[in-house]
Protein backbone atom coordinates (compact mmCIF):
# COMPACT_ATOMS: atom_id res chain seq x y z
CA UNK A 1 0.00 0.00 0.00
CA UNK A 2 1.31 3.43 -0.88
CA UNK A 3 0.78 6.33 1.46
CA UNK A 4 1.36 10.04 1.41
CA UNK A 5 3.29 11.36 4.33
CA UNK A 6 4.11 14.56 6.12
CA UNK A 7 6.94 14.10 8.59
CA UNK A 8 6.04 17.19 10.56
CA UNK A 9 2.41 16.16 10.91
CA UNK A 10 3.41 12.65 11.95
CA UNK A 11 5.85 13.90 14.55
CA UNK A 12 3.37 16.43 15.89
CA UNK A 13 0.86 13.67 16.49
CA UNK A 14 3.45 11.45 18.10
CA UNK A 15 4.95 14.09 20.35
CA UNK A 16 1.89 15.91 21.67
CA UNK A 17 1.86 14.63 25.20
CA UNK A 18 -1.46 15.34 26.79
CA UNK A 19 -0.51 13.35 29.87
CA UNK A 20 2.17 11.09 31.25
CA UNK A 21 0.16 9.70 34.13
CA UNK A 22 2.18 8.87 37.16
CA UNK A 23 1.23 6.23 39.70
CA UNK A 24 2.90 5.49 42.99
CA UNK A 25 5.11 2.95 41.25
CA UNK A 26 6.58 5.76 39.13
CA UNK A 27 7.75 7.95 41.97
CA UNK A 28 11.30 6.62 41.64
CA UNK A 29 11.66 8.30 38.23
CA UNK A 30 12.03 11.61 40.02
CA UNK A 31 15.44 10.58 41.24
CA UNK A 32 16.81 11.27 37.75
CA UNK A 33 17.76 7.69 36.91
CA UNK A 34 16.17 5.32 34.45
CA UNK A 35 13.95 2.70 36.04
CA UNK A 36 14.06 -0.98 35.19
CA UNK A 37 11.64 -1.57 32.34
CA UNK A 38 11.43 -4.14 29.60
CA UNK A 39 13.32 -2.93 26.54
CA UNK A 40 10.98 -2.28 23.64
CA UNK A 41 12.02 -2.24 20.00
CA UNK A 42 11.14 1.43 19.57
CA UNK A 43 12.31 3.39 16.54
CA UNK A 44 15.11 5.68 17.64
CA UNK A 45 13.17 8.57 16.04
CA UNK A 46 9.39 8.21 15.92
CA UNK A 47 8.30 7.66 12.34
CA UNK A 48 11.69 6.47 11.09
CA UNK A 49 12.01 3.11 9.35
CA UNK A 50 14.79 1.01 7.86
CA UNK A 51 17.68 -1.18 8.90
CA UNK A 52 19.12 -0.48 12.34
CA UNK A 53 16.52 2.12 13.28
CA UNK A 54 15.53 0.36 16.50
CA UNK A 55 18.98 1.01 17.93
CA UNK A 56 18.84 2.51 21.42
CA UNK A 57 21.92 4.63 20.61
CA UNK A 58 22.84 6.97 23.49
CA UNK A 59 20.27 5.39 25.82
CA UNK A 60 22.45 2.28 26.09
CA UNK A 61 21.73 -1.38 25.35
CA UNK A 62 18.93 -1.74 27.91
CA UNK A 63 17.63 1.85 27.80
CA UNK A 64 19.24 2.35 31.18
CA UNK A 65 20.60 5.76 30.25
CA UNK A 66 24.09 7.09 30.67
CA UNK A 67 25.66 10.53 30.41
CA UNK A 68 24.62 13.81 28.79
CA UNK A 69 27.56 15.88 27.54
CA UNK A 70 27.56 19.34 25.95
CA UNK A 71 29.41 20.82 22.99
CA UNK A 72 30.46 24.19 24.37
CA UNK A 73 33.07 25.51 21.93
CA UNK A 74 33.80 25.89 18.22
CA UNK A 75 37.43 24.93 18.83
CA UNK A 76 38.61 21.85 16.94
CA UNK A 77 39.99 20.14 20.04
CA UNK A 78 39.98 20.36 23.80
CA UNK A 79 37.30 20.22 26.44
CA UNK A 80 33.78 20.75 25.13
CA UNK A 81 34.79 20.44 21.46
CA UNK A 82 32.95 18.23 19.00
CA UNK A 83 36.07 16.13 18.60
CA UNK A 84 36.50 15.66 22.33
CA UNK A 85 32.91 14.72 23.12
CA UNK A 86 32.83 12.19 20.29
CA UNK A 87 36.27 10.67 20.84
CA UNK A 88 36.65 10.83 24.62
CA UNK A 89 33.20 9.91 25.94
CA UNK A 90 32.74 6.46 27.43
CA UNK A 91 29.59 4.46 28.03
CA UNK A 92 26.15 5.38 26.67
CA UNK A 93 26.23 9.07 25.80
CA UNK A 94 23.81 11.67 24.46
CA UNK A 95 25.60 14.73 23.09
CA UNK A 96 23.79 18.06 23.05
CA UNK A 97 24.98 21.41 21.77
CA UNK A 98 25.27 24.89 23.29
CA UNK A 99 26.83 26.74 20.34
CA UNK A 100 26.25 27.62 16.70
CA UNK A 101 28.80 28.48 14.06
CA UNK A 102 31.57 26.78 12.07
CA UNK A 103 34.14 24.30 13.31
CA UNK A 104 37.26 24.14 11.13
CA UNK A 105 38.37 20.69 12.11
CA UNK A 106 41.38 19.97 9.87
CA UNK A 107 41.39 16.25 10.55
CA UNK A 108 39.51 13.06 11.30
CA UNK A 109 37.03 12.62 14.15
CA UNK A 110 36.98 8.92 15.03
CA UNK A 111 33.87 7.59 16.81
CA UNK A 112 34.86 4.36 18.57
CA UNK A 113 32.66 4.37 21.69
CA UNK A 114 29.40 2.45 21.09
CA UNK A 115 25.92 3.66 22.07
CA UNK A 116 26.09 7.34 21.28
CA UNK A 117 23.58 9.94 20.07
CA UNK A 118 24.86 13.15 18.47
CA UNK A 119 21.79 15.40 18.73
CA UNK A 120 22.68 18.58 16.85
CA UNK A 121 19.07 19.71 16.68
CA UNK A 122 19.87 21.05 20.15
CA UNK A 123 22.26 23.69 18.76
CA UNK A 124 20.95 27.24 18.75
CA UNK A 125 20.09 28.61 15.31
CA UNK A 126 21.66 28.43 12.74
CA UNK A 127 23.32 25.23 13.97
CA UNK A 128 26.80 23.81 13.47
CA UNK A 129 28.83 23.33 10.31
CA UNK A 130 32.03 21.27 10.21
CA UNK A 131 34.76 22.01 7.62
CA UNK A 132 37.84 20.04 6.54
CA UNK A 133 36.75 16.99 8.49
CA UNK A 134 36.03 13.31 8.03
CA UNK A 135 33.66 11.90 10.63
CA UNK A 136 34.65 8.24 10.89
CA UNK A 137 32.19 5.87 12.60
CA UNK A 138 34.00 2.72 13.75
CA UNK A 139 31.58 1.23 16.26
CA UNK A 140 27.95 0.24 16.79
CA UNK A 141 24.62 1.73 17.87
CA UNK A 142 25.15 5.30 16.74
CA UNK A 143 22.59 7.99 15.90
CA UNK A 144 23.98 10.92 13.95
CA UNK A 145 21.25 13.56 13.82
CA UNK A 146 21.32 16.96 12.08
CA UNK A 147 25.05 16.81 11.28
CA UNK A 148 26.23 19.29 8.65
CA UNK A 149 29.56 18.53 6.95
CA UNK A 150 31.02 21.05 4.51
CA UNK A 151 34.31 19.36 3.72
CA UNK A 152 36.24 21.44 1.18
CA UNK A 153 39.70 21.37 -0.39
CA UNK A 154 41.80 23.43 2.03
CA UNK A 155 45.37 22.23 2.49
CA UNK A 156 46.20 19.90 5.35
CA UNK A 157 44.41 16.97 6.92
CA UNK A 158 42.52 14.80 6.15
CA UNK A 159 44.50 13.67 3.10
CA UNK A 160 42.89 14.50 -0.24
CA UNK A 161 42.73 10.84 -1.23
CA UNK A 162 40.73 9.92 1.88
CA UNK A 163 38.76 13.10 2.61
CA UNK A 164 35.20 11.80 2.99
CA UNK A 165 32.46 13.70 4.75
CA UNK A 166 31.40 10.57 6.68
CA UNK A 167 32.80 7.10 6.53
CA UNK A 168 31.57 4.00 8.29
CA UNK A 169 34.38 1.52 8.48
CA UNK A 170 35.44 -1.69 10.21
CA UNK A 171 39.11 -1.48 9.36
CA UNK A 172 40.04 -4.34 11.69
CA UNK A 173 37.25 -6.67 10.52
CA UNK A 174 35.97 -6.94 14.09
CA UNK A 175 32.29 -7.29 13.25
CA UNK A 176 31.55 -4.55 15.79
CA UNK A 177 30.27 -1.91 13.36
CA UNK A 178 26.48 -2.05 12.96
CA UNK A 179 23.15 -0.41 13.92
CA UNK A 180 23.96 3.06 12.61
CA UNK A 181 21.41 5.73 11.71
CA UNK A 182 22.37 8.87 9.79
CA UNK A 183 19.31 11.11 9.87
CA UNK A 184 18.72 14.66 8.62
CA UNK A 185 22.37 15.02 7.72
CA UNK A 186 23.86 17.22 5.00
CA UNK A 187 27.23 16.54 3.40
CA UNK A 188 28.86 18.55 0.63
CA UNK A 189 32.21 19.10 -1.10
CA UNK A 190 33.98 15.87 -0.21
CA UNK A 191 37.13 14.98 -2.15
CA UNK A 192 36.90 11.20 -1.82
CA UNK A 193 33.47 9.77 -0.99
CA UNK A 194 30.73 11.93 0.45
CA UNK A 195 29.42 9.06 2.59
CA UNK A 196 31.35 5.79 2.24
CA UNK A 197 30.79 2.38 3.85
CA UNK A 198 33.84 0.12 3.79
CA UNK A 199 35.30 -3.08 5.26
CA UNK A 200 31.93 -4.19 6.63
CA UNK A 201 32.06 -7.87 5.64
CA UNK A 202 31.72 -9.72 8.91
CA UNK A 203 28.02 -9.31 9.63
CA UNK A 204 24.95 -7.47 8.32
CA UNK A 205 25.57 -3.86 9.26
CA UNK A 206 21.96 -2.57 9.52
CA UNK A 207 22.54 1.04 8.43
CA UNK A 208 19.93 3.61 7.39
CA UNK A 209 20.46 6.95 5.69
CA UNK A 210 17.25 8.93 6.37
CA UNK A 211 16.12 12.31 5.04
CA UNK A 212 19.68 13.36 4.18
CA UNK A 213 21.37 15.41 1.44
CA UNK A 214 24.53 14.12 -0.28
CA UNK A 215 25.69 16.83 -2.64
CA UNK A 216 28.40 18.33 -4.82
CA UNK A 217 31.37 16.04 -4.39
CA UNK A 218 34.33 17.99 -5.77
CA UNK A 219 35.31 16.62 -9.17
CA UNK A 220 38.97 17.65 -9.56
CA UNK A 221 40.15 19.26 -6.34
CA UNK A 222 43.25 17.25 -5.51
CA UNK A 223 42.11 13.64 -5.26
CA UNK A 224 44.66 11.34 -6.96
CA UNK A 225 41.97 10.08 -9.36
CA UNK A 226 40.36 12.51 -11.82
CA UNK A 227 36.60 13.08 -11.94
CA UNK A 228 36.24 11.89 -8.35
CA UNK A 229 33.02 13.66 -7.42
CA UNK A 230 31.56 10.72 -5.53
CA UNK A 231 28.26 10.35 -3.71
CA UNK A 232 28.46 7.04 -1.86
CA UNK A 233 30.46 3.82 -2.07
CA UNK A 234 29.11 0.61 -0.55
CA UNK A 235 32.12 -1.66 -0.04
CA UNK A 236 32.28 -5.39 -0.68
CA UNK A 237 29.69 -7.49 1.20
CA UNK A 238 28.03 -4.53 2.94
CA UNK A 239 24.60 -5.93 3.78
CA UNK A 240 21.34 -4.41 5.03
CA UNK A 241 21.61 -0.77 4.01
CA UNK A 242 18.54 1.39 3.42
CA UNK A 243 18.52 4.89 1.91
CA UNK A 244 15.12 6.50 2.46
CA UNK A 245 13.72 9.94 1.61
CA UNK A 246 17.17 11.30 0.74
CA UNK A 247 18.75 13.34 -2.06
CA UNK A 248 21.89 12.74 -4.14
CA UNK A 249 22.63 16.00 -5.96
CA UNK A 250 25.41 16.90 -8.43
CA UNK A 251 27.83 14.03 -7.88
CA UNK A 252 29.64 12.72 -10.96
CA UNK A 253 29.75 9.06 -9.89
CA UNK A 254 28.54 6.62 -7.20
CA UNK A 255 25.00 7.67 -6.39
CA UNK A 256 25.65 5.09 -4.96
CA UNK A 257 28.17 2.50 -6.21
CA UNK A 258 27.10 -1.02 -5.26
CA UNK A 259 30.01 -3.39 -4.81
CA UNK A 260 30.11 -7.17 -4.80
CA UNK A 261 27.79 -8.81 -2.26
CA UNK A 262 25.97 -5.61 -1.26
CA UNK A 263 22.32 -5.77 -0.12
CA UNK A 264 20.65 -2.37 -0.54
CA UNK A 265 17.22 -0.72 -0.64
CA UNK A 266 16.73 2.84 -1.96
CA UNK A 267 13.22 4.14 -1.36
CA UNK A 268 11.47 7.47 -2.01
CA UNK A 269 14.79 9.17 -2.76
CA UNK A 270 16.02 11.37 -5.60
CA UNK A 271 19.16 11.59 -7.71
CA UNK A 272 19.60 14.75 -9.71
CA UNK A 273 22.29 16.11 -12.05
CA UNK A 274 24.26 12.89 -11.88
CA UNK A 275 27.29 12.61 -14.13
CA UNK A 276 28.48 9.27 -15.44
CA UNK A 277 25.69 7.38 -13.70
CA UNK A 278 23.29 7.46 -10.80
CA UNK A 279 23.44 3.87 -9.49
CA UNK A 280 26.41 1.67 -10.43
CA UNK A 281 25.82 -2.04 -9.75
CA UNK A 282 28.88 -4.28 -10.00
CA UNK A 283 31.22 -1.45 -9.16
CA UNK A 284 34.49 -3.38 -9.34
CA UNK A 285 35.91 -6.78 -10.12
CA UNK A 286 34.61 -9.41 -12.51
CA UNK A 287 32.17 -12.29 -12.32
CA UNK A 288 34.87 -14.67 -11.11
CA UNK A 289 35.44 -12.64 -7.93
CA UNK A 290 32.00 -11.11 -7.35
CA UNK A 291 29.11 -12.39 -5.27
CA UNK A 292 25.51 -11.39 -6.10
CA UNK A 293 24.26 -7.90 -5.42
CA UNK A 294 20.67 -7.56 -4.21
CA UNK A 295 19.12 -4.15 -4.88
CA UNK A 296 15.59 -2.84 -4.38
CA UNK A 297 14.57 0.52 -5.86
CA UNK A 298 11.08 1.78 -5.03
CA UNK A 299 9.38 5.12 -5.60
CA UNK A 300 12.49 7.05 -6.63
CA UNK A 301 13.04 10.15 -8.77
CA UNK A 302 15.87 10.56 -11.32
CA UNK A 303 16.62 13.85 -13.07
CA UNK A 304 19.49 14.41 -15.51
CA UNK A 305 21.17 17.78 -15.44
CA UNK A 306 23.57 19.93 -17.43
CA UNK A 307 26.82 18.18 -16.81
CA UNK A 308 26.51 14.85 -18.59
CA UNK A 309 23.12 14.66 -20.26
CA UNK A 310 24.41 12.77 -23.30
CA UNK A 311 26.14 9.99 -21.35
CA UNK A 312 24.41 9.88 -17.97
CA UNK A 313 22.68 6.62 -17.11
CA UNK A 314 20.31 6.30 -14.15
CA UNK A 315 21.28 2.65 -13.65
CA UNK A 316 24.57 1.22 -14.85
CA UNK A 317 24.92 -2.56 -14.55
CA UNK A 318 28.49 -3.71 -15.07
CA UNK A 319 29.32 -6.69 -17.27
CA UNK A 320 31.03 -8.50 -14.43
CA UNK A 321 28.09 -8.83 -12.04
CA UNK A 322 27.79 -12.29 -10.52
CA UNK A 323 25.08 -14.77 -11.41
CA UNK A 324 22.26 -14.36 -8.91
CA UNK A 325 22.41 -10.57 -8.89
CA UNK A 326 18.87 -9.18 -8.57
CA UNK A 327 17.66 -5.64 -9.19
CA UNK A 328 14.03 -4.83 -8.49
CA UNK A 329 12.48 -1.51 -9.40
CA UNK A 330 8.98 -0.13 -9.28
CA UNK A 331 7.33 3.27 -9.54
CA UNK A 332 10.22 5.11 -11.17
CA UNK A 333 9.90 8.80 -12.01
CA UNK A 334 12.38 9.61 -14.78
CA UNK A 335 11.53 12.23 -17.39
CA UNK A 336 14.23 10.88 -19.71
CA UNK A 337 12.83 7.34 -19.93
CA UNK A 338 9.52 6.93 -21.73
CA UNK A 339 8.53 3.72 -19.96
CA UNK A 340 10.58 3.13 -16.81
CA UNK A 341 8.50 0.08 -15.94
CA UNK A 342 10.05 -2.05 -18.66
CA UNK A 343 13.50 -3.47 -19.19
CA UNK A 344 14.62 -0.34 -21.05
CA UNK A 345 15.40 1.25 -17.72
CA UNK A 346 18.29 -1.21 -17.37
CA UNK A 347 20.21 1.03 -19.73
CA UNK A 348 23.62 -0.64 -19.79
CA UNK A 349 24.54 -3.96 -21.29
CA UNK A 350 24.46 -6.99 -19.04
CA UNK A 351 26.88 -9.85 -19.64
CA UNK A 352 24.84 -12.10 -21.94
CA UNK A 353 27.33 -14.92 -21.41
CA UNK A 354 26.18 -15.20 -17.81
CA UNK A 355 22.81 -16.40 -19.04
CA UNK A 356 20.67 -14.60 -16.46
CA UNK A 357 18.43 -11.58 -16.22
CA UNK A 358 19.20 -9.23 -13.33
CA UNK A 359 15.67 -7.82 -13.22
CA UNK A 360 13.81 -9.26 -10.22
CA UNK A 361 10.03 -9.60 -10.03
CA UNK A 362 9.87 -9.24 -6.24
CA UNK A 363 12.00 -7.09 -3.92
CA UNK A 364 15.16 -9.00 -2.93
CA UNK A 365 15.77 -6.49 -0.11
CA UNK A 366 12.86 -5.19 1.92
CA UNK A 367 12.71 -1.95 3.88
CA UNK A 368 11.61 -2.79 7.42
CA UNK A 369 8.50 -0.98 8.56
CA UNK A 370 8.25 1.42 5.63
CA UNK A 371 5.43 1.75 3.09
CA UNK A 372 6.69 3.62 0.01
CA UNK A 373 4.81 6.64 -1.24
CA UNK A 374 4.45 7.41 -4.94
CA UNK A 375 7.55 8.73 -6.69
CA UNK A 376 5.45 11.79 -7.55
CA UNK A 377 5.61 12.86 -3.88
CA UNK A 378 9.40 12.69 -3.60
CA UNK A 379 10.26 16.21 -4.74
CA UNK A 380 7.89 17.87 -2.27
CA UNK A 381 8.89 15.58 0.58
CA UNK A 382 12.62 16.12 0.15
CA UNK A 383 12.10 19.86 -0.23
CA UNK A 384 10.24 19.98 3.08
CA UNK A 385 12.12 17.44 5.16
CA UNK A 386 15.60 16.51 3.94
CA UNK A 387 18.96 17.64 5.23
CA UNK A 388 20.22 19.19 8.43
CA UNK A 389 17.78 21.61 10.04
CA UNK A 390 15.26 21.73 7.16
CA UNK A 391 13.41 24.62 8.79
CA UNK A 392 16.69 26.46 9.37
CA UNK A 393 18.85 25.63 6.36
CA UNK A 394 22.25 27.12 5.63
CA UNK A 395 22.99 28.71 2.25
CA UNK A 396 24.37 25.49 0.74
CA UNK A 397 21.32 23.36 1.47
CA UNK A 398 19.11 26.26 0.39
CA UNK A 399 20.97 26.39 -2.94
CA UNK A 400 20.75 22.63 -3.43
CA UNK A 401 17.03 22.52 -2.71
CA UNK A 402 16.34 25.59 -4.89
CA UNK A 403 18.13 23.97 -7.84
CA UNK A 404 16.38 20.67 -7.14
CA UNK A 405 13.09 22.49 -7.67
CA UNK A 406 14.18 24.33 -10.81
CA UNK A 407 12.14 22.55 -13.47
CA UNK A 408 13.48 24.61 -16.35
CA UNK A 409 15.70 23.00 -18.97
CA UNK A 410 18.61 22.82 -18.79
CA UNK A 411 18.92 22.49 -15.06
CA UNK A 412 20.89 25.14 -13.23
CA UNK A 413 22.80 22.61 -11.13
CA UNK A 414 26.45 21.87 -11.77
CA UNK A 415 29.05 19.51 -10.44
CA UNK A 416 31.82 21.71 -9.01
CA UNK A 417 35.45 21.14 -9.93
CA UNK A 418 36.76 22.56 -6.65
CA UNK A 419 35.71 25.00 -3.93
CA UNK A 420 36.38 27.97 -6.24
CA UNK A 421 33.63 26.53 -8.44
CA UNK A 422 31.05 26.59 -5.61
CA UNK A 423 29.08 29.39 -4.00
CA UNK A 424 31.37 29.22 -1.00
CA UNK A 425 31.16 28.11 2.60
CA UNK A 426 28.06 29.25 4.43
CA UNK A 427 28.68 31.93 7.03
CA UNK A 428 26.95 30.95 10.27
CA UNK A 429 26.31 33.25 13.19
CA UNK A 430 28.09 32.30 16.39
CA UNK A 431 25.59 32.04 19.22
CA UNK A 432 25.63 30.42 22.63
CA UNK A 433 22.48 29.09 24.28
CA UNK A 434 22.93 26.40 26.89
CA UNK A 435 20.86 23.35 26.06
CA UNK A 436 18.51 22.99 29.01
CA UNK A 437 18.14 19.24 29.28
CA UNK A 438 14.98 18.13 31.13
CA UNK A 439 15.28 17.02 34.72
CA UNK A 440 15.30 13.25 35.17
CA UNK A 441 16.53 12.87 31.58
CA UNK A 442 16.68 9.08 31.56
CA UNK A 443 13.37 8.45 33.32
CA UNK A 444 11.03 6.49 31.08
CA UNK A 445 7.52 7.50 30.05
CA UNK A 446 5.18 4.71 31.17
CA UNK A 447 2.09 5.66 29.17
CA UNK A 448 0.70 7.76 26.37
CA UNK A 449 2.12 8.15 22.84
CA UNK A 450 5.70 8.42 24.16
CA UNK A 451 5.58 5.19 26.16
CA UNK A 452 9.01 3.63 26.45
CA UNK A 453 10.97 6.75 25.52
CA UNK A 454 13.02 8.67 28.06
CA UNK A 455 12.26 12.26 28.95
CA UNK A 456 15.37 13.44 27.12
CA UNK A 457 14.35 11.53 23.99
CA UNK A 458 10.89 13.12 24.01
CA UNK A 459 12.56 16.52 24.30
CA UNK A 460 14.94 15.70 21.42
CA UNK A 461 12.07 14.46 19.28
CA UNK A 462 10.24 17.74 19.81
CA UNK A 463 13.30 19.74 18.80
CA UNK A 464 13.72 17.55 15.76
CA UNK A 465 10.14 18.33 14.75
CA UNK A 466 10.30 22.06 15.35
CA UNK A 467 14.02 22.90 15.19
CA UNK A 468 13.21 25.78 17.47
CA UNK A 469 14.33 25.22 21.01
CA UNK A 470 13.05 28.64 22.05
CA UNK A 471 9.45 27.57 21.40
CA UNK A 472 9.64 24.80 23.99
CA UNK A 473 9.14 25.21 27.71
CA UNK A 474 11.99 23.24 29.21
CA UNK A 475 11.33 22.14 32.74
CA UNK A 476 14.00 22.91 35.26
CA UNK A 477 13.74 22.00 38.93
CA UNK A 478 9.98 21.55 38.91
CA UNK A 479 8.85 17.96 39.11
CA UNK A 480 5.17 18.84 39.49
CA UNK A 481 4.96 19.46 35.75
CA UNK A 482 5.89 17.60 32.61
CA UNK A 483 6.74 18.94 29.17
CA UNK A 484 4.43 18.92 26.19
CA UNK A 485 6.23 19.54 22.93
CA UNK A 486 4.05 22.46 21.88
CA UNK A 487 5.44 24.44 24.79
CA UNK A 488 2.83 23.92 27.50
CA UNK A 489 3.49 22.62 30.97
CA UNK A 490 1.09 19.89 32.03
CA UNK A 491 0.52 19.26 35.72
CA UNK A 492 1.22 15.71 36.81
CA UNK A 493 -1.55 13.55 38.23
CA UNK A 494 -0.40 12.84 41.77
Amino acid sequence: MKIKFSALCLLTVLFTVSSLSESASMQGERRGVAQAVSVQALPIIPGISGFGTTTTAGMGPNREGGTVVHITTLANSGSGSLKSVLEDSTGPTIIVCDVSGTIVQNGVIAVTNPYMTLALQTCPSPGLSVQNATLSIQTNNILLHHYRGRVGDAAGAPSFGERDCINIVDQGNTGEVYNIVIANTSCSWALDGTIDLNFLKIRPVDITIWQSIISEGLRNAGHPEPDHSSGMLLGIDTKNVSIIRSLFSSNWIRNPAVNSGVHLAIVNSATTNYGQEAINVGFSGNSATQTPQLVTLAGNLYVKGNDARSIAEPLRVQLGVAAGTQIYFEDVCDADVADPSDDAWLTSAVDDRAGFNVKATTPPVTYPGYAPASCTTVRADITANAGARPNDRDSQDTNVITKFNDLTAPLTEKIPQDMADTEGYPVLAENTVVAEVPDNPFAIARGGPNKGYSYIEVWLHGLDAALDRQSLSVLKNDNSYILRNDGFKIRRNN
